[in-house]
């Protein structure tokens, strides 16, 4: 397992990258914490999330809903995550999109978006209103001086050139998937990208995930989302509408 010492390794090793204070550096200037403080908090923030998860035990929609609105563990976890190899790949996929209109769902601590936006992007964001990641966005997009649409709910009637979900859709609930599914397809112009690394595997480190395999492959194939590889999914036109 890394260490909060890995974490300020290659917060640095960012930082040097960009030629700005790395994501992690951004956090501590949000809480008011050093840099070392928070590299041991981010190192802990899985379990800390698990933790929660557990002590609360959410089963219902709204249940889950309020657990993803109060928990600031979160930031620590999706921050270590930022800094690896796995998620710099996933945002290198994100480099030759240019001059569209680009929604992040389930847009996290911002940092598709801002990467969307820095890259001449109409950049949208959607994720639990006034939730602490949705915080922490918003703060990076004003320190940052880049204009981002934040969104609570899906914005129906705007078509977008790409979706972006990394880690998003093995925490929806059945339910939640097979209803948010359809409206990506639906606001994807033909031949719209969205990009999605899907986990279906709930585990003792992230027990808040669904098994969502079964019903992904038969929403993709009736929306006519179709794989370019495990990452990347292009929208066709003649999608038919799902119905559980």
């Amino acid at each position: 397992m890394q260490s909060a010492a890995w974490a300020l390794r290659r917060s640095a090793s960012e930082r040097k990258a960009t030629g700005r204070p790395s994501e992690l550096e951004e956090l501590a200037a949000y809480l008011r914490l050093t840099p070392s403080e928070v590299a041991v908090l981010c190192a802990l923030g899985a379990k800390l999330v698990a933790a929660r998860w557990r002590a609360l035990a959410p089963t219902s929609p709204e249940e889950i809903a309020q657990f993803y609105a109060h928990c600031s563990e979160y930031l620590y976890d999706l921050v270590f995550w930022h800094l690896g190899d796995e998620y710099r790949s996933l945002l290198a996929l994100l480099a030759d999109e240019r001059g569209g209109r680009c929604l992040s769902f389930g847009g996290g601590t911002g940092t598709e978006a801002l990467y969307l936006a820095e890259r001449g992007n109409e950049a949208w964001y959607l994720d639990v209103a006034g939730s602490p990641v949705w915080r922490f966005a918003s703060w990076r997009a004003q320190r940052r001086g880049y204009r981002v649409r934040f969104v609570s709910e899906w914005p129906d009637g705007v078509e977008f050139d790409c979706v972006v979900a990394f880690n998003v859709f093995g925490s929806l609930t059945p339910r939640q998937l097979a209803d948010v599914l359809p409206r990506i397809a639906a606001s994807l112009k033909p031949g719209g990208r969205l990009y999605c690394n899907n986990d279906f595997r709930p585990s003792p480190m992230h027990p808040y995930m669904f098994d969502n395999s079964e019903l992904w492959a038969s929403l993709t194939k009736a929306l006519a989302l179709v794989p370019v590889h495990g990452r990347l999914w292009l929208k066709e036109a003649g999608g038919t509408s799902w119905a559980p």
